[in-house]
């Protein structure tokens, strides 16, 4: 007959087990829009989607993208507005080795290098 401490760590093995079978390995996703539900104007701001190349669409894998150019339509005599080029990635899970990386380290990793980095302040030009 084996000893009350064996069944003890059986019990406890069996139970652990058990917890984590049931909790399973399927992350629970949030429910959330498409990201090309995403206004298309922003006062004078008008957005035209630059479709991604299905190579790039290999690459980045599962996720939901977002890739637009904004531009403001100028009138005649007044200053010109450089157009904002947006681009989202929305990945619902972030497993290892599926994971989305920063272009902190993918730039220059890649050989480029930074000329300076900033926050810039959009303000509506009406």
């Amino acid at each position: 007959m084996k000893s009350p401490r064996f069944w003890i760590v059986i019990l406890l093995l069996t139970s652990t087990i058990f917890v984590l079978q049931s909790r399973g390995d399927v992350d629970r996703v949030p429910v959330s829009e498409p990201l090309n539900a995403m206004p298309s104007t922003f006062g004078p701001w008008r957005a035209q989607d630059v479709p991604l190349t299905d190579d790039t669409l290999e690459v980045l894998g599962k996720g939901d993208f977002l890739n637009r150019i904004y531009t403001v339509q100028s009138a005649a005599g007044s200053r010109t507005v450089p157009p904002i080029s947006l681009f989202i990635g929305y990945f619902a899970s972030q497993r290892t080795g599926q994971t989305m990386h920063s272009p902190q380290n993918c730039l220059p990793g890649a050989g480029w290098t930074y000329d300076s980095q900033k926050y810039s302040e959009i303000q509506d030009i009406n």
